[in-house]
């Protein structure tokens, strides 16, 4: 009985956590579109941030936010000019579908109004697909060793090292990628790059690094981001201009 009431609860819980995020789309769309239909600065702008706001209450509730998610978000923050966020969000939704070529153009506008250039890792494989595809080798290795014990034959030997060796390749891959590569981000607001972690600290450039320009963390100093910039630059930012994909 006990354990019955404890399946109800967690069903309930899923049930109602579908149904918020199916209402907020709902309202996020229909603030979007109010937005677009807006005739005055004013309206348009309380439009696309209310349906921003309710976008970001998505992502707060999903254990997994979609590229459609990430791209409305961006979608938002393109209408209100904040090319920065919007470039963020169209980075992080074309990690999730690199081949989307809707998230790229309108990445690529983003960028553009913010002026800076595109920088996308080129991916063969989402993230979550590639964790299937490894998922799938693994599968793959333990049933051909499972063949080589039961059958005895050349060729079935041969698949077992391919395979092992490919899954070997995919594990060490997974975790550096995971662990040990360098992060990913973006500069959601222009900034200075200073010496060293502190604002008292001399700048490296007088020119700021762009809003919009995607860099590479190389460590973090408590509200200090160490980062290098596409030309090589290396700086100190401040951890809230500085944004993870």
């Amino acid at each position: 009985m006990r354990r019955a009431y404890i399946f109800l609860t967690i069903l309930f819980l899923f049930s109602v956590n579908d149904s918020l995020r199916a209402s907020s789309f709902e309202d996020a769309y229909r603030f979007y579109t109010e937005g677009e239909r807006a005739e005055s600065f004013m309206e348009r702008s309380e439009s696309f941030n209310s349906a921003l706001h309710e976008y970001l209450k998505m992502v707060s509730i999903s254990t997994a936010p979609s590229a459609r998610l990430y791209y409305n978000i961006g979608n938002c923050y393109f209408q209100l000019s904040e090319y920065g966020w919007a470039t963020y969000y169209y980075y992080k939704a074309s990690a999730l579908e690199p081949y989307n070529e809707k998230i790229k153009e309108n990445l690529s506008m983003a960028a553009e109004k913010a002026g800076v250039v595109v920088s996308l890792v080129k991916e063969y494989l989402a993230s979550l697909e590639y964790e299937y595809a490894l998922v799938v080798l693994i599968i793959a290795f333990f049933v051909v060793a499972s063949l080589v014990i039961w059958l005895v034959g050349k060729i079935l030997r041969l698949c077992t090292y391919i395979v092992g060796i490919a899954v070997l390749v995919g594990i060490a891959l997974y975790f550096y990628y995971s662990f040990f590569a360098p992060l990913d981000a973006v500069l959601v607001r222009p900034s200075i790059l200073h010496k060293d972690a502190g604002a008292h600290y001399a700048p490296v450039k007088k020119e700021p690094v762009f809003l919009g320009e995607r860099v590479q963390v190389v460590e973090m100093h408590g509200k200090w981001v160490k980062i290098v910039t596409p030309d090589g630059t290396v700086g100190y930012a401040p951890c809230e201009v500085v944004k993870m994909l």
